[in-house]
């Protein structure tokens, strides 16, 4: 017999979701109470358990929009009578009697990631299995990705920089890219973005807005400024400015918070990677 697998009701106002990441795999054995899936709705992301014990039979792939009340998957109820249960383990144990070593499998100690950890990952070209996990059951948690990205940029080599060939303190200007290597990355919003983003769009039509002003102590660049601005104009045969300072600070800026340097196309969320 199989126990269908519906997707919950969250909620009056919300008719359907996205199964943003299953949380078992198919064909694993589950007990009753297991959280199976995680549903993204436009307001929250919800951990879905499992009403029954049995083998897990899925119907829905990872980001697929589905209804309220829409079937994602199947409990085989009778693969359940077959699974060892927690008396005969016991008994086996009290007997002396052991099982073989199972085979390890291939995803045994890999946790399914979040839409949130997956994208950090991706950004940072890091290695889920070298991350160390402080969420339920040692899973990726958002902070813990983000704090290994923050590590891992810590620990990679600094590419070194050829100065020019004269005593000039000022380094060689990085090769700009080309237009064709400018490298671009298109990923879907989730319904929380697109419900996010289609509020923003709403507060700045209708609401009110208000400039605010923040002082930044300039000291220190006025100063690098006046020590070599001769030099600079000798070398270059152009005036050192301030906007050359404000335009590195916003480089160094989007380095450091790669998802700033994005815009909304459409559904998708448009990464890009140059300055």
């Amino acid at each position: 017999m199989k126990q269908e697998i519906k997707v919950p009701s969250v909620g009056e106002s919300i008719t359907s979701g996205v199964v943003a990441t299953w949380l078992k795999q198919n064909g694993d054995h589950i007990a009753e109470g297991d959280n199976l899936f995680e549903l993204e709705t436009d307001k929250a992301l919800i951990e879905v358990p499992s009403p029954g014990t049995g083998r897990l039979e899925i119907q829905v792939q990872e980001g697929t929009e589905v209804e309220i009340g829409q079937t994602v998957a199947f409990l085989d109820e009778s693969a359940a009578v077959s699974a060892p249960t927690e008396s005969q383990t016991s008994a086996s144990q009290q007997t002396g009697e052991t099982s073989p070593p199972s085979e390890p499998t291939e995803h045994a100690h890999v946790q399914p990631l979040s839409p949130a950890v997956r994208r950090v990952v991706s950004e940072h070209d890091l290695d889920p299995q070298e991350i160390q996990g402080t969420g339920k059951d040692g899973r990726i948690t958002k902070a813990d990705a983000l704090r290994a990205a923050e590590e891992h940029k810590q620990t990679a080599p600094i590419p070194t920089t050829n100065r020019h060939e004269t005593s000039s303190t000022y380094l060689a200007p990085p090769v700009e890219p080309s237009l064709s290597e400018r490298r671009t990355e298109r990923v879907p919003m989730t319904a929380i973005r697109r419900k996010t983003a289609e509020r923003l769009v709403t507060a700045k039509q209708t609401a009110a807005y208000l400039t605010t002003f923040n002082i930044i102590d300039m000291h220190n660049v006025m100063a690098i400024r006046a020590q070599h601005k001769d030099e600079f104009q000798k070398e270059h045969g152009i005036k050192i400015g301030f906007m050359s300072f404000f335009v590195k600070a916003c480089c160094q800026a989007l380095k450091t918070f790669p998802t700033v340097n994005a815009q909304i196309d459409g559904d998708d969320i448009v990464y890009n990677h140059f300055y």
